[in-house]
């Protein structure tokens, strides 16, 4: 029992020892050079060896830059080129710079958009600078820089537009096309500050009265006027003279 006992701790210390490899190196690493070979395989491969002439480039092919890579047709972003190429149809486009904000306030402002007539959409860089290469819209490229939003409409909405941009003042006017025409972002601004067209002809009516003393219509209609009694007083004399001849 005792000797049984004994030995318990011997074969519990034999399960959960750990086994240990030891490997023994040596002082320095044996490289032995190959032995060089004998002096006909040497003038033998000397003479075989075969002579590849350099192919001599123009300096315009070696440069980097003057290399045309080959680029694949991508169908999607055709796709987005029609759907954009029909953007540019309609009478005002103006183009957005957005700073970061969350989808929340972008869905705001699109409602907001869409409460006066506005309709808003993103397209990325690439897509808007092939669709207006070679077009009467090309002069618009340097506002497509970094992340922007574009606005359009089949009305002039400018005035709205800026109504609400100044709820929103993460988005600010870049500038953008008007009737076929570039506006600046000041010349929009300007643009928007202008009255309605029924208030400019009322104001430039007013200033023709003013200035006429009230005669504005009677100075207008004097020439046909004038021109009305001189062709009474022609006929009249025609007529008179017919009838003395006739007696």
């Amino acid at each position: 029992m005792a000797a049984s006992v004994c030995r318990r701790p011997s074969l519990l210390s034999h399960i959960y020892r750990q086994e240990i490899t030891t490997i023994r190196y040596k002082s320095k690493i044996n490289v032995q050079k190959p032995r060089p070979r004998h002096h006909e395989r040497r003038v033998l491969e000397a003479v075989t060896r075969p002579i590849v002439i350099p192919e001599i480039m123009k300096l315009s092919e070696t440069c980097s830059y003057g290399k045309q890579k080959e680029l694949e047709v991508n169908l999607f972003e055709d796709f987005l080129v029609r759907r954009c190429q029909e953007l540019f149809d309609n009478k005002m486009v103006l183009v957005l710079h957005a700073q970061a904000m969350s989808r929340i306030e972008y869905k705001k402002f699109n409602d907001s958009l869409m409460d006066h007539g506005i309709n808003g959409v993103y397209y990325n860089t690439k897509v808007v600078l092939r669709t207006i290469a070679n077009s009467k819209y090309e002069n618009i490229s340097p506002l497509i820089l970094g992340f922007n939003y574009y606005v359009y409409s089949s009305e002039d909405k400018v005035k709205d537009l800026v109504k609400v941009l100044k709820k929103y003042p993460k988005f600010h006017i870049l500038g953008g096309l008007l009737d076929d025409k570039l506006f600046t972002q000041e010349g929009l601004l300007r643009y928007a500050a202008l009255p309605d067209l029924d208030a400019m002809r009322g104001q430039i009516v007013s200033i023709l009265n003013t200035a006429a003393g009230g005669k504005t219509l009677q100075l207008m209609n004097s020439h046909q006027g004038t021109l009305s009694m001189s062709l009474d007083q022609y006929v009249k004399q025609s007529s008179q003279e017919d009838s003395s001849t006739g007696t």
